[in-house]
């Protein structure tokens, strides 16, 4: 009976080797190389002309600081005032003197490419009005900074920028995010400030620090630029006393470390104490452990180059898996010459052509050869989405 058992036995595994080599290799450690779970980028044929940057880290904090060392000259003197949440701010810039950086004010969530845009010679012409300006509260300063390369942030304020809101960024450590969706106050209150040193020593450049209290109904957040720098104690335990990270930020206030005139405070150094006694609590970018590099800009029914001549409006649908930072209209003539050119500034992923602001006036044009061009924009390069020749007779 053993014998018989023994027979069946090899039999069967025969048949299973025999079929096995009939089946596909399997490689298991590709098999879910360049997944995401996210079926924007999933499977996602890229446009060659957007090549995601080898380092997104890297590109965020030289994005904050290049917004931040913008240089400008108001072409008039205007005033930034108001109160937001529990503080208030009243900024003067005044006709003649350098800045550097966007003004400082909320809700605006200008980022660094509509400002440069609205820079000539050396002097912003942009709006100067509270509903006009183009600049950044921290928040917005944050929230622009990280989009450039992070497609899943989408937090409002300092309120919902904890992890458990959802809003693209999760802890750095792994301090329970179900303390409170909104109060950091809260959370530093379940740790001691050794074990939140330990937290923070793990932050990276590109990453955030935030406090938000909700009994102060105020917040702050900050880009971390530098470090950390860790020291330790004779013992060997950490030195949260002399331990820092650097930051870039947009504050309410002028800097008075540096002799130039600016309200972006960079590459600040903060201890580990200083965070933890002052409630903030670290953070990093989703889309920092994801591939998202797969980018891709898809146009739908598009304006044609038959209807070019008689057009009053646009037509046509942008989708994009990252946010598209610019969309350019230009018109150019026989010898390149620009004759018109409108850019806008969406910061989504979804546009519709319909609602751009197209008006070249074509009836005013000279007779000849015109060249029409329509391109959008992601902060890492750009896609052609229609190029038309046409003729004005």
């Amino acid at each position: 009976m053993k014998k018989v058992c023994l027979i069946f036995t090899l039999i069967i595994l025969c048949l299973c080797l025999a079929s096995c080599e009939n089946l596909p290799f399997v490689d298991s450690s590709k098999s879910n190389a360049n997944k995401t779970g996210d079926t924007a980028f999933d499977n996602v044929t890229p446009d060659p002309e957007l090549k995601y940057p080898d380092d997104p880290r890297k590109f965020v904090v030289k994005y904050i600081l290049d917004m931040a060392l913008t240089p400008w000259t108001p072409a008039e003197t205007f005033q930034m005032y108001g109160k937001y949440q529990a503080w208030s701010y009243n900024l003067t810039y005044e006709k003649g003197v350098r800045y550097f950086g966007p003004p400082f004010l909320t809700n605006s969530r200008g980022t660094l490419q509509e400002f440069q845009y609205n820079i000539e010679d050396g002097v912003y012409i942009g709006g100067t009005t509270a509903s006009s300006c183009i600049g950044s509260a921290c928040y917005d300063a944050v929230y622009v900074s990280l989009i450039q390369v992070c497609p899943s942030i989408s937090f409002e304020s300092t309120e919902d920028m904890l992890p458990g809101n959802e809003t693209g960024l999760l802890a750095v450590g792994d301090w329970d995010i179900t303390i409170s969706k909104h109060d950091t106050k809260n959370i530093i209150n379940e740790y001691t400030i050794a074990e939140m040193s330990q937290f923070y020593a793990q932050l990276k450049p590109g990453d955030i620090v935030l406090k938000h209290i909700v009994a102060q109904d105020a917040g702050h957040t900050r880009i971390v630029s530098g470090g950390p720098v860790i020291y330790y104690n004779n013992d060997g335990t950490l030195n949260y006393k002399k331990s820092y990270i650097t930051t870039i930020e947009q504050t309410n206030a002028w800097d008075k470390q540096v002799s130039h005139h600016t309200n972006w405070y960079v590459d600040h150094s903060y201890t580990f104490e200083n965070l933890y006694k002052n409630n903030f609590v670290p953070l990093t970018a989703e889309d920092y452990t994801k591939d998202v590099s797969r980018a891709a800009i898809t146009p739908t029914n598009i304006i044609n180059a038959n209807e070019i001549v008689n057009a009053k409006k646009l037509k046509g649908e942008l989708k994009s898996n990252h946010y598209m930072t610019q969309i350019k209209v230009s018109i150019t003539d026989e010898e390149d010459n620009v004759v018109y050119e409108r850019s806008i500034f969406p910061n989504t992923k979804y546009y519709n052509l319909y609602d751009f602001s197209y008006r070249p006036d074509l009836d005013n044009y000279t007779s000849g050869a015109y060249n029409f061009k329509i391109e959008a924009s992601v902060a890492f390069g750009t896609k052609v989405i229609a190029d038309y020749n046409f003729v004005l007779k």
